[in-house]
């Protein structure tokens, strides 16, 4: 289930699963942590991208999975313990708790995604508001971590995909700041319509197939089948996900990609935590550019209870 990192509330993502993938075998491959292919360091080693499991008529949809149709939010204790060895990746994951019931969460999305309210998003980011001068963010750093990125990553004239967002300040700093010359945003459910983003359904993606020349997606994957939001459970569902915006970016197309970052934990049933392991596979057939607001040492950092959330944002480049 998709969650953007918003500069107010989350938005829900739930993806409709495809195909069979059974779990004990090729597809756990895919998913296996192979030590020395670590691959985001300052010397771009590539990470390999020949384990693809994607469904090419429906890239936004994951496989299904031994608990294919039962939903969340579910305790730790209603996982069957087979199912808790795979989230846990075989017990290399750290498990916490922070039990969410994301259902009943409200909605605010028509306000925010006004014509007005994005207008006005829009003027703070021509003038690079930060979050200290007013720009509204639940994330405080996030806003100068994107003017930073675009500073160096130009995506002047780009088609962009936002994927998942509950209130649209990416999309405003892109339109403002970065000069965009189209921005998406896929959500699962429909978003307010207005004349700056173009919104649209998870399955109205699957069937257009475009491709663009980057994509953003913040504070997002790491929820991805967990059951918070009441989607579907699947202990691979972000990497799978994360596969499937690749087959969306261009030859050579960017990826903005902001996710918490530590020590490998599972904080359940919040959140992901990457570190060295989890994030390598996350991030197959990327190539790694540049990350601002943290650094690479940063995945490796102690992560001592639920609370801890460090978030930078990455910078990377699709790899053939």
């Amino acid at each position: 289930m998709f969650r953007l990192a918003f500069c107010l509330p989350f938005v829900a993502f739930g993806i409709g699963q495809a195909r069979e993938c059974p779990v004990d075998g090729d597809c756990m491959d895919l998913y296996e942590y192979r030590t020395g292919e670590s691959s985001h360091t300052e010397d771009n080693r590539r990470t390999d991208a020949s384990a693809v499991f994607v469904n090419p008529s429906r890239p936004f949809s994951v496989s299904s999975f031994s608990m294919a149709g039962v939903r969340g939010p579910l305790k730790w204790s209603q996982i069957p313990p087979d199912a808790q060895a795979l989230f846990l990746m075989n017990s290399s994951v750290q498990l916490l708790h922070h039990f969410l019931d994301g259902t009943k969460e409200e909605d605010s999305q028509l306000r925010a995604w006004s014509n007005g309210n994005i207008r006005a998003l829009i003027d703070l980011a021509q003038r690079r508001t930060g979050w200290r001068q007013g720009f509204p963010c639940g994330y405080p750093l996030a806003p100068d971590d994107m003017y930073d990125a675009l500073d160096r990553f130009s995506v002047e004239g780009y088609r962009i995909l936002v994927v998942g967002s509950e209130t649209p300040w990416v999309e405003a700093i892109l339109i403002g700041y970065g000069n965009a010359k189209h921005v998406t945003t896929v959500d699962f459910k429909p978003l307010p319509s207005n004349d700056y983003v173009e919104t649209v359904l998870v399955d109205e993606l699957d069937e257009s197939f475009p491709l663009y020349d980057a994509v953003v997606t913040f504070s997002s994957i790491e929820h991805d089948g967990l059951g918070r939001y009441g989607d579907p459970m699947h202990p691979f569902a972000d990497i799978e996900r994360m596969q499937g915006i690749r087959s969306l970016v261009r030859s050579d197309g960017l990826i903005f990609l902001a996710v918490p970052i530590g020590r490998d934990s599972l904080v359940w049933n919040a959140h992901r935590i990457y570190g060295e392991k989890r994030f390598n596979l996350l991030t197959r057939g990327w190539i790694f550019e540049a990350i601002f607001g943290g650094t690479q040492d940063d995945l490796r950092a102690e992560v001592p209870d639920a609370s801890y959330h460090f978030q930078p944002l990455w910078v990377m480049r699709r790899e053939e």
